[in-house]
Formats: C-alpha cells, sequence, structure tokens
C-alpha cells in the first residue's frame, strides 16, 4: 500500500526515526496531539557509538537479573562517556542502579540512591521532556525516598510525555497501588493495556493492583494472562500461589510453587529468593523454607541480602517475632519491601501488631 526509502548518517538516526514516524502518521491519518508533535519535531544528533551502547544498556534493563542489570550499568556508563551530552544514557544509568537497589538486583539502595539520582537529574538537565527521566525519578522517589507525592507528580510527568508508552504507566499503576489507591491504579492498568495488550508486565501489575484491592478472581484471570504470555514471570506464580492457597487449592498453588522453584538459578537476586521462601512457608513445606533461609543467611555473610526478604520467609513460616525483627532491621536500611507495607496481604497476619502498626506510621503513607 505504501512503501519509501531512507538513506541517512548514522549521527542523524533520531532524524529519521522522526521522518519515518511523520510518514506512517500522515499514511494512517494519525492525529498527533500538540505535545507528540513537539516530541517529533526534536531530532537531535547523537554519536553512533553512544547511540548502539545505550541500546545495549536498555536491552539488559529489560531483563531484570543481577548479572544483566550490572552490565547494563556498565554499557551506560561507557554510552555517557563516548556522548556526555546524550540524556537517554544517563536516565537507563539510574534505571539499571535504580533496579539494582530494588527487586532485581545485589546492592543496598544506601549504594545506588545518590548515583541514581544523580544521573536521573542530569538526565533531566539535559532534556527537561525526557520521558523515561521522569519515569525512574518516579521510581527513586518512591523506593528510596519515600516522597509518594513526588512519585506521584514524576510518574504522571512521565505519562504526558510519552502518550503510548506502558513503562511509566505500569511503573505509577503499581504505585498508587501501594498507596492503597486502587481504582486509580487499576484504571490505569486497564488503559495500559489497551495502549500495548501483549505486554505481559502489564498484565502483572494489574493482576498486583486487583489483588491488593482484596478482587481475587479479577487477580487470578490477570495472573493467568501474564503467564499465557511470560510463563516465567514471578510475581504472577508466586502472588497467584498465594491467592489459592488462602482459598484452599493446595494442589494448584503447589504447581504454581515447583514452576516458582525452577526458575530458582545461581545468582538469583536474594530478593526473589525471599519471594519465594514466601510460599513455601504457606505451603508447609517443610525443607523448602528452612533451606531458602538458610540459602538467604548464608549470602548474607558475604553480599547485601535484603532484610525484607529474611522477612518474607519468615512470614511463610509463621514467625511473626522474627518477621517483625527483620521489617525493623529493613526501615532502617530503607528498603524497597516497606514500599508495600500499608497493602501487601502478606502482611495481614502481622498486620495487628503494634510493632508493625508503628512501622506503617513512620513510612508517613498517605491517608
Amino acid at each position: 500500500m505504501w512503501a519509501d526509502s531512507y538513506d541517512r548518517p548514522l549521527e542523524d538516526v533520531l532524524g529519521l526515526h522522526t521522518e519515518v514516524a511523520r510518514a506512517v502518521a500522515a499514511q494512517i491519518q494519525l492525529a498527533l496531539s500538540p505535545e507528540e508533535a513537539r516530541q517529533v519535531a526534536s531530532t537531535p544528533r547523537v554519536k553512533p557509538e553512544a547511540y548502539r551502547l545505550c541500546l545495549q544498556g536498555n536491552y539488559n534493563v529489560a531483563k531484570r537479573t543481577p548479572a544483566a542489570l550490572e552490565a547494563a550499568q556498565g554499557f551506560f556508563q561507557q554510552a555517557i562517556h563516548a556522548d556526555p551530552d546524550y540524556a537517554p544514557s544517563h536516565a537507563g544509568l539510574a534505571a539499571a542502579l535504580t533496579e539494582l537497589g530494588g527487586w532485581n538486583g545485589l546492592l543496598s539502595p544506601s549504594t545506588v540512591y545518590a548515583p541514581a539520582k544523580a544521573a536521573a537529574q542530569k538526565a533531566l538537565e539535559l532534556d527537561a521532556q525526557s520521558a523515561d527521566a521522569h519515569a525512574v525519578l518516579g521510581r527513586i522517589k518512591s523506593w528510596f525516598e519515600w516522597d509518594w507525592a513526588g512519585a506521584d507528580v514524576a510518574f504522571r510527568r512521565s505519562s504526558e510525555l510519552a502518550a503510548r508508552a506502558t513503562n511509566s504507566r505500569i511503573m505509577h499503576a503499581t504505585h498508587l497501588a501501594a498507596m492503597g489507591r486502587f481504582e486509580e491504579a487499576i484504571a490505569l492498568g486497564e488503559q495500559t493495556l489497551t495502549i500495548d495488550p501483549l505486554v505481559p508486565l502489564a498484565h502483572s501489575a494489574l493482576g498486583w493492583a486487583f489483588d491488593m484491592a482484596r478482587r481475587d478472581d479479577d487477580a487470578l484471570r490477570m495472573y493467568r494472562k501474564t503467564l499465557e504470555l511470560d510463563p516465567g514471570m514471578r510475581t504472577a506464580l508466586s502472588e497467584g500461589a498465594r491467592i489459592k492457597l488462602e482459598r484452599g487449592l493446595a494442589a494448584e498453588a503447589n504447581r504454581d510453587i515447583d514452576e516458582l522453584a525452577k526458575l530458582a538459578r545461581s545468582g538469583e537476586s536474594p530478593t526473589r529468593q525471599g519471594i519465594l521462601g514466601y510460599p513455601f512457608g504457606r505451603a508447609g513445606r517443610s525443607n523448602d523454607a528452612p533451606n531458602t533461609l538458610a540459602v538467604l543467611r548464608s549470602r548474607g555473610r558475604t553480599e547485601y541480602v535484603p532484610a525484607g526478604a529474611i522477612a518474607s520467609v519468615h512470614l511463610g513460616l509463621g514467625r511473626r517475632s522474627d518477621a517483625l525483627n527483620e521489617l525493623e532491621r529493613a526501615f532502617a536500611q530503607r528498603e524497597v519491601w516497606l514500599v508495600w507495607l500499608k497493602v501487601h496481604r502478606m502482611y495481614d497476619d502481622i498486620r495487628g501488631e503494634p510493632r508493625f502498626q508503628r512501622l506503617v506510621q513512620q513510612m508517613n503513607f498517605p491517608p
């Protein structure tokens, strides 16, 4: 129906993106918003080496394994060296560092916080309209600063700047659910799926919002859809197993837990091992949960292991006092686990404990 040829120097690759996007938009008679039109009108030149390294960094961030995140950090640092004025490299470095100090990494929040925020701020200095920089700044404000209102603002700005992007919306919906703003989180999650219905993480995030809102049937439906798209999505397996255990569906839950255990491998982040330990304990698997705890303690002698991960295993085993001890330690270390303290159903068994209530109060969640 339509074709054209484009031949440009690699330094003008962003301009080539713009030209092709305009041509496609014209062919399908797509009306761009003023913000989108302004974005495609901007065509900065980029050094090919920085561009290539940035793409490699993004590819590794998407893998979300400790080894891949460390590789991504290196790629972004090389990209910055190749072109210090290329904003996406700084935003990518901030994203890699944030993930390394969060669910998927091996570093403490105190190690990654300052360089991650500096990289995000540098990206915004170079390009105030960078949707990726605003998104990662929102995650930094949520995970490390516990600045709930500031995170909300940053996520919203990212979505405004990238009307058809899903990443910032997934982050924002998860943040809203953590604040207990379930209807907003669910609405945003459903909107994200209309933009791109084939992103497994978008289905998982919507399932999680339904889950925290105690809408179990909807949560399980979304977790099933997630696993159809990506059988290795750990959140869908672990949270789905927890709901099934709560419903007395032990056989189905154990199938999910078995799949989760198959995914565990050498180099797994300790946070993910802690997530695995919780359903082990809840399912009464008398060897698996203690073994997970032993592995985490052994790793803690030579590397950073979040106290929240250890607390998760204790909660699965029903050890309330031990879990509270670890959560208090997690608070002192400003761990990402505490972000979901207000709503996560894993904490229901200790929600009435005075020590737990003090922790929630100290987090200063919005009412």
